[in-house]
């Protein structure tokens, strides 16, 4: 029988009853759980609200833009600047910087941003003033500089890392945007899927100023080009494909840019370049961190690579390698030091420092985790093992691209995986290589070493082909 408001009634305070939860016990939600829950909320709403900032912030430096915007008169050459931090980005921008200081309609100097004796001082930024006297290029020094006064007309960025800019602040995007000059972007490295690793890309490679503030971004493929459209604030109108321009530096080199020392150790062996990168998940439980093998792992390849009479390998270390294990506490300075002194005294290896693309077009093979220099060897058609402790999701033509490429079975097959992949090389067995090949005729062999020039010519095409034959009337460029 019902009762107390009828069959309506009833059957709401039936469910009411069904839905009632105990009440939970301290002891089964641990402290930890919910620090980490709070953490976890706390993160998710500080991206929502930098996400928001960031637009409206990038909308007013827009706005600030179209309004101060430096024209380029007629007759008169454009001024770009290119700024230069990290030396060991330089192969990537050289041909088009040289490329740009060639052409009579254009002004270009360099600008140094010398990390040295700063709190950005670390090994990847060591030795951008010793590069460039190396190299006998001209430069202007930071301090020197004053953007305001000199008015380029367009700034080119090589390092996305708004760390940087916050310490050498006249030259950050935003600031230099919003008073009329037009930044330039070149993208390195491996590109990941934005639509697959959503908060990891778009925080990376989408919403930080050099990527949303740039008048003219250079990709190396269509799919990255997509990326923009999808993910960018500011969308991809702005975003060129047109290669990449370290693939020129290939056809420049030659074995005279290599140690004679390391020419002498290799004896007429093998040649396998293992590029040794920073720590991986493993070591530093971060989420955003590339899916490198441990530090532990790596040494232990080391290790067994310094023991080896029939290959020749050499060596190359990330700058972070150097430093980091030993910060994290993976290994001392001393166990470290010992085993680059081991590698130094190996009749087998060679630690190599220098122009790392003359290596990569002398070496037979390759071994590395995710690096940029995938993407060179897979330029010069030649073996590669794919050293990974997880699969993460890479832009659709990355991903051809990889499978040209021996891949490892991850963490805790390093040794094993090495071991079998330089078997295969000193044996001459090769069963990816035409794979390889279909890959280079796809992908690189409309690479015909002019993609600094092409960028240079794109740059100029824009910006002068709608000036009007009044003098002092602004270019309507986009």
């Amino acid at each position: 029988m019902l009762v107390r408001g009828g069959r309506k009634a009833h059957e709401t305070r039936r469910r009411k009853i069904l839905n009632r939860r105990r009440p939970r016990r301290r002891t089964e939600v641990l402290p930890q759980t919910l620090l980490e829950r709070e953490i976890g909320s706390l993160e998710a709403t500080t991206n929502r609200i930098r996400f928001y900032n960031q637009r409206t912030y990038t909308e007013l430096v827009n706005l600030s833009f179209e309004q101060r915007k430096i024209p380029l008169l007629p007759g008169e050459k454009i001024r770009i600047h290119f700024l230069h931090i990290v030396p060991s980005y330089w192969p990537a921008w050289r041909s088009f910087y040289y490329a740009c200081r060639a052409d009579e309609r254009m002004e270009g100097k360099i600008i140094l941003l010398d990390c040295a004796g700063t709190r950005l001082q670390n090994p990847q930024s060591l030795g951008a003033r010793e590069l460039l006297e190396k190299m006998r290029v001209p430069h202007t020094e930071y301090m020197d500089y004053d953007p305001a006064h000199e008015k380029p007309h367009l700034i080119f960025y090589h390092v996305p890392h708004e760390v940087y800019y916050r310490y050498f602040r006249k030259v950050a995007p935003d600031l230099t945007k919003a008073s009329g000059i037009r930044a330039l972007y070149c993208t390195y490295g491996i590109e990941y899927d934005a639509a697959r690793n959503k908060e990891q890309v778009n925080i990376q490679h989408y919403h930080n100023n050099a990527h949303s503030l740039a008048w003219r971004s250079f990709v190396m493929h269509e799919d990255i080009r997509e990326g923009y459209f999808r993910f960018c604030p500011t969308g991809g109108e702005h975003v060129v494909a047109a290669g990449h321009p370290k693939f020129d530096n290939y056809a420049v080199h030659s074995q005279k840019d290599l140690p004679r020392e390391m020419a002498e150790k290799q004896r007429g062996r093998r040649l396998i370049v293992f590029q040794v990168h920073h720590p991986g998940n493993n070591d530093c439980r971060y989420k955003y961190r590339d899916h490198h093998l441990p530090v532990r792992e790596i040494i232990e390849i080391l290790r067994w690579l310094v023991e080896q009479e029939k290959i020749f390998c050499v060596i190359t270390l990330h700058p972070i390698f150097e430093f980091l294990p030993i910060q994290m506490g993976i290994v001392s300075a001393e166990e470290l030091e010992q085993l680059f002194e081991n590698i130094r005294k190996s009749p087998s290896t060679f630690l190599f420092e220098g122009d790392y693309q003359a290596l990569l077009q002398m070496a037979d093979a390759f071994i590395s985790g995710p690096s940029s220099l995938l993407l060179e060897m897979a330029f010069l058609n030649k073996p590669v093992l794919y050293l990974s402790d997880e699969i993460h999701a890479l832009k659709p033509f990355v991903e051809e691209i990889f499978t040209s490429f021996y891949h490892g079975r991850g963490y805790g097959h390093g040794l094993a995986d090495v071991k079998t992949f330089c078997a295969r090389m000193e044996n001459d067995d090769d069963p990816l290589s035409n794979k390889r090949q279909q890959i280079w005729e796809k992908y690189f062999s409309s690479y015909e070493g002019q993609i600094g020039q092409r960028m240079k010519e794109n740059i100029i095409t824009t910006l002068a082909h709608k000036i009007t034959h009044d003098a002092g009337v602004r270019t309507d460029d986009k």
